[in-house]
């Protein structure tokens, strides 16, 4: 499917690091949805333990071990980052 051309190009993620970026939306829902999908989670009302593939602490070099992996094409899929 080509990209709308309206949206702006897709940049390499490490275009992306140390620069300031607003991520507006993910390939799986739209970005309206999001909330409702985070309260429902912290309610316990949808349960991600069977997509999340690894979580890691808010720390920077579990979450540039997190991002190298990523670019690796490892098997972890979804990345949680908890405080």
């Amino acid at each position: 499917m080509p990209r709308n051309p309206k949206l702006a190009p897709a940049r390499p993620r490490h275009q992306l690091l140390n620069t300031e970026a607003e991520i507006v939306g993910v390939p799986d829902h739209l970005a309206q949805e999001l909330p409702l999908l985070l309260e429902w989670a912290r309610q316990g009302k949808l349960d991600l333990s069977a997509v999340i593939t690894r979580v890691v602490p808010l720390e920077a070099e579990a979450i540039n071990d997190a991002l190298d992996r990523l670019d690796r094409f490892s098997e972890d899929l979804r990345v949680v980052i908890r405080p």
